[in-house]
């Protein structure tokens, strides 16, 4: 056995006297291989060992901070991984099962998150968090400290608030984050005695997006976003349009403007969307999955009403 087939026994719940089905991991009719107990104390051991820095040459430039801390609602760990593509490096953390499959049906389904966007978004979580906790007295509970020089201390965290997070969990439509009452102490100048436990963890909603084989999670109220790449295309075909109406061939067109013609055919499309659709493009209200990439592979048809209809089942 090599490394790897070691590291699925030991993370694997069925070796334990367990099951999973679905998202659940039940206690199973069979015996375990593995005493429960020193499973569990494997569990631990392993999410410690994840949380340690890599002696690896991109460790450095591309820490992955969630590391050990994140698990989904069966208790499988999300795992940091990343994928390279024209030279860029894209950062995930990803459901254990998917990258080393247990068998079961359920290993299909799982967590894809982009790296970037869920630390930011569960660094703003932590911000808001402690920020209002600091606005409502309820950090520094013994005096220590005005509201307002908390409350400056909490607001200049921004990614810091990361390393304050001990662990987080995704569990029906909500993540649990639970968070280091030492750490806080010192970044704040308080004694762990004036923070109360009601701090220490709290709950957010959020909502999944999905773009290709990515899950986006958006914690708390969806932020607007604009795409700048679709906002560029669609002004450009509008100029290409108003070419085309002025009398100018596609072939003078493509010319001046150094294209193929059937690029410039593509992407004529951006000029035929509807009003309604142009304006949720301009507000950043589009669905993430409409990007330029997924309107040039699907395209969409002339008629305003059927894009509406379309772009509403994304």
């Amino acid at each position: 056995m090599r490394r790897g087939q070691i590291h699925h026994v030991l993370s694997n719940p069925v070796y334990a006297g367990r099951i999973r089905h679905k998202h659940t991991v039940y206690d199973g009719q069979h015996d375990a291989i593995i005493d429960p107990k020193r499973f569990e104390a494997i569990q631990a051991q392993l999410m410690d060992l994840s949380a340690k820095p890599r002696a690896k040459p991109h460790a450095a430039a591309h820490p992955s901070p969630l590391a050990g801390r994140l698990t989904d609602e069966t208790g499988d760990r999300l795992t940091p991984t990343h994928a390279s593509k024209g030279g860029r490096r894209y950062r995930y953390y990803v459901s254990r099962r998917l990258i080393v499959g247990d068998g079961d049906a359920c290993c299909s389904k799982g967590w894809r998150l982009p790296a970037h966007r869920l630390e930011r978004d569960l660094a703003q979580a932590v911000q808001d968090h402690l920020t209002g906790c600091c606005a409502r007295g309820k950090l520094g509970a013994d005096g220590a400290g005005s509201i307002d020089r908390l409350r400056s201390v909490a607001e200049g965290l921004d990614r810091q608030c990361l390393e304050l997070i001990v662990a987080a969990k995704l569990i029906d439509g909500t993540i649990r984050i639970d968070l280091d009452r030492s750490r806080i102490a010192e970044t704040f100048g308080l004694t762990e005695t004036a923070i109360p436990p009601a701090a220490m963890s709290f709950t957010a909603p959020f909502s999944q997006r999905r773009r290709g084989v990515e899950t986006r999670l958006v914690i708390g109220e969806s932020p607007t976003e604009r795409d700048d790449i679709l906002i560029a295309n669609v002004a450009k075909a509008a100029q290409w349009r108003a070419a085309l109406c002025k009398g100018d061939e596609l072939a003078v067109i493509a010319t001046r403007d150094g294209i193929t013609v059937k690029y410039l055919g593509q992407m004529l499309t951006f000029a035929f969307l509807s009003p309604k659709l142009v304006r949720m493009i301009m507000r950043g209200h589009q669905p993430p999955a409409l990007t330029t990439n997924w309107i040039r592979r699907h395209g969409l048809p002339s008629s305003w009403a059927e894009q509406d209809r379309i772009v509403a089942q994304l």
